[in-house]
Protein backbone atom coordinates (compact mmCIF):
# COMPACT_ATOMS: atom_id res chain seq x y z
CA UNK A 1 0.00 0.00 0.00
CA UNK A 2 1.80 3.02 1.25
CA UNK A 3 4.86 1.76 -0.56
CA UNK A 4 3.14 1.45 -4.02
CA UNK A 5 1.40 4.88 -3.19
CA UNK A 6 5.31 6.28 -2.81
CA UNK A 7 6.25 5.27 -5.89
CA UNK A 8 3.52 6.74 -7.63
CA UNK A 9 3.97 10.25 -6.66
CA UNK A 10 7.94 9.92 -7.15
CA UNK A 11 7.71 9.55 -10.77
CA UNK A 12 7.13 13.22 -11.64
CA UNK A 13 10.43 14.16 -9.77
CA UNK A 14 11.92 10.86 -11.26
CA UNK A 15 11.21 12.32 -14.71
CA UNK A 16 12.44 15.93 -13.79
CA UNK A 17 15.34 14.21 -12.38
CA UNK A 18 16.57 12.03 -15.25
CA UNK A 19 15.89 14.44 -17.69
CA UNK A 20 18.45 16.64 -16.20
CA UNK A 21 20.98 13.79 -16.11
CA UNK A 22 21.21 9.96 -14.92
CA UNK A 23 23.56 11.24 -12.37
CA UNK A 24 20.85 13.36 -10.91
CA UNK A 25 18.27 10.13 -11.01
CA UNK A 26 20.27 8.12 -9.13
CA UNK A 27 21.26 10.56 -6.72
CA UNK A 28 17.39 11.18 -5.80
CA UNK A 29 17.11 7.66 -5.69
CA UNK A 30 19.67 7.58 -3.16
CA UNK A 31 18.08 10.11 -1.27
CA UNK A 32 14.80 8.38 -0.97
CA UNK A 33 16.55 5.35 0.58
CA UNK A 34 17.85 7.38 3.13
CA UNK A 35 14.82 9.31 3.80
CA UNK A 36 13.08 6.21 4.23
CA UNK A 37 15.56 5.08 6.56
CA UNK A 38 15.96 8.02 8.38
CA UNK A 39 12.21 8.28 8.73
CA UNK A 40 11.49 4.46 9.87
CA UNK A 41 14.11 4.65 12.57
CA UNK A 42 12.24 8.22 13.71
CA UNK A 43 8.78 6.06 13.83
CA UNK A 44 10.38 3.28 15.37
CA UNK A 45 12.51 5.24 18.18
CA UNK A 46 9.10 7.53 18.93
CA UNK A 47 6.22 4.21 18.53
CA UNK A 48 4.58 5.81 15.98
CA UNK A 49 3.08 3.60 13.30
CA UNK A 50 1.36 6.35 11.25
CA UNK A 51 5.50 7.44 10.66
CA UNK A 52 6.12 4.25 9.92
CA UNK A 53 4.06 4.65 6.76
CA UNK A 54 5.07 7.64 5.90
CA UNK A 55 8.60 6.08 5.82
CA UNK A 56 7.43 3.33 4.00
CA UNK A 57 6.04 5.48 1.31
CA UNK A 58 8.92 7.56 0.95
CA UNK A 59 11.22 4.29 0.71
CA UNK A 60 8.67 3.15 -2.19
CA UNK A 61 9.59 6.25 -4.14
CA UNK A 62 12.81 4.52 -4.24
CA UNK A 63 11.53 1.37 -5.64
CA UNK A 64 9.31 3.43 -8.41
CA UNK A 65 12.64 5.09 -9.47
CA UNK A 66 14.50 2.13 -9.28
CA UNK A 67 12.14 -0.04 -11.56
CA UNK A 68 12.11 3.00 -14.40
CA UNK A 69 15.90 3.58 -14.11
CA UNK A 70 16.08 -0.17 -15.42
CA UNK A 71 13.98 0.22 -17.94
CA UNK A 72 15.59 3.67 -18.90
CA UNK A 73 18.65 2.06 -19.66
CA UNK A 74 17.42 -0.07 -21.64
CA UNK A 75 15.63 1.43 -23.65
CA UNK A 76 18.03 5.03 -24.05
CA UNK A 77 21.43 3.77 -23.59
CA UNK A 78 23.27 2.49 -26.12
CA UNK A 79 24.09 -1.26 -25.61
CA UNK A 80 28.27 -0.49 -25.46
CA UNK A 81 27.27 1.51 -22.49
CA UNK A 82 24.78 0.00 -20.89
CA UNK A 83 26.34 -2.67 -19.18
CA UNK A 84 28.39 0.15 -16.73
CA UNK A 85 24.80 1.38 -16.30
CA UNK A 86 23.13 -1.27 -15.42
CA UNK A 87 26.24 -2.47 -13.16
CA UNK A 88 25.76 0.84 -11.48
CA UNK A 89 22.58 0.87 -10.96
CA UNK A 90 22.10 -3.14 -9.60
CA UNK A 91 25.74 -2.11 -7.29
CA UNK A 92 24.00 1.01 -5.41
CA UNK A 93 20.67 -1.59 -4.64
CA UNK A 94 23.03 -3.63 -2.98
CA UNK A 95 24.57 -0.98 -0.84
CA UNK A 96 21.05 0.46 -0.31
CA UNK A 97 19.79 -2.63 0.55
CA UNK A 98 22.35 -3.21 3.20
CA UNK A 99 22.71 0.16 4.09
CA UNK A 100 19.51 1.18 5.03
CA UNK A 101 18.35 -1.14 7.26
CA UNK A 102 21.67 -0.88 9.28
CA UNK A 103 21.43 2.71 9.36
CA UNK A 104 17.58 3.09 10.29
CA UNK A 105 18.68 0.21 13.34
CA UNK A 106 21.80 2.32 14.23
CA UNK A 107 19.41 5.69 14.27
CA UNK A 108 17.09 3.71 16.61
CA UNK A 109 20.22 2.54 18.51
CA UNK A 110 21.60 6.15 18.84
CA UNK A 111 18.50 7.64 19.99
CA UNK A 112 18.04 5.17 22.66
CA UNK A 113 21.17 5.95 24.51
CA UNK A 114 20.83 9.63 24.09
CA UNK A 115 17.75 9.51 25.60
Amino acid sequence: GAFSVGGIVAFPIWVWASQRSFKCAFFLYAMFMLAGACTSAAALYIRSVPLLFVGRAISGGELGIWYTNELLIYLAIPSNDRGYWLGLLFATSAVSYTTAPALASSLTSVAAVVS
